[in-house]
């Protein structure tokens, strides 16, 4: 007995009270954080290997009018999500290689709130704090944070959908909320599609 009242008059770790830090002084923080360990590895660890290149090229010669073909004129059925979303970073910084590591880079960082919402919306704010905290630092995550692949962006694409659908689930249903989603899961649909079949 003396066990179960100890228990339920504990109160809460300083750091995961409601009162004692709001989402902005946590999320802020832990993304610049999340930036920088993300952007330590990109610079030290430039990569584009034979799938990113598949991927970047047939968007690009696509685009020049030269068919679903890739860098050797060869017609590729390759995913068209991923090419889309680096070619939109390659109209400003014209680097193929770094286009694709923002792709994922921000991607990345996008996870952490997306996070935060879906989980603090099912679950309350302390769950969302650790949720968004170990989506920030989980080794995995990080490793292909910079990565010219598309597990980063078809991970963050999975997270939101899964914040809109189960907004639209519980009863915040809205005409742009459900096409919003479709844009989404299309989206993931078409960033993999051996996965995305099943979203």
């Amino acid at each position: 007995m003396m066990i179960k009242k100890l228990f339920t008059q504990l109160k809460p770790p300083y750091l995961l009270a409601d009162w004692a830090i709001t989402p902005a002084w946590f999320l802020i923080p832990l993304m610049f954080v999340a930036a920088l360990m993300n952007g330590y590895l990109m610079i030290k660890n430039p990569n584009i290997g034979g799938d990113a290149l598949q991927y970047h090229s047939v968007f690009h010669n696509f685009i020049a009018g030269k068919g679903w073909t890739n860098y050797d004129g060869v017609w590729l059925p390759v995913e068209a999500g991923y090419g889309l979303l680096s070619y939109l970073f390659f109209l400003v910084i014209k680097d193929i290689e770094y286009s694709g590591m923002l792709v994922s880079s921000v991607s990345y960082l996008a996870m952490i709130p997306t996070t935060y919402l879906a989980v603090k919306y099912l679950f309350g704010k302390r769950s969302a704090l650790l949720a968004s905290f170990l989506i920030a630092f989980w080794p995995t995550l990080l490793s292909y944070s910079y990565i010219n692949l598309t597990d980063s962006v078809f991970t963050f694409l999975l997270l939101l959908g899964f914040l809109l659908y189960s907004r639209v689930l519980l009863g915040n249903r809205s005409v742009l909320g459900e096409i919003f989603l479709g844009f989404v899961l299309g989206l993931a649909y078409l960033t993999r599609e051996p996965e995305g079949f099943f979203v």
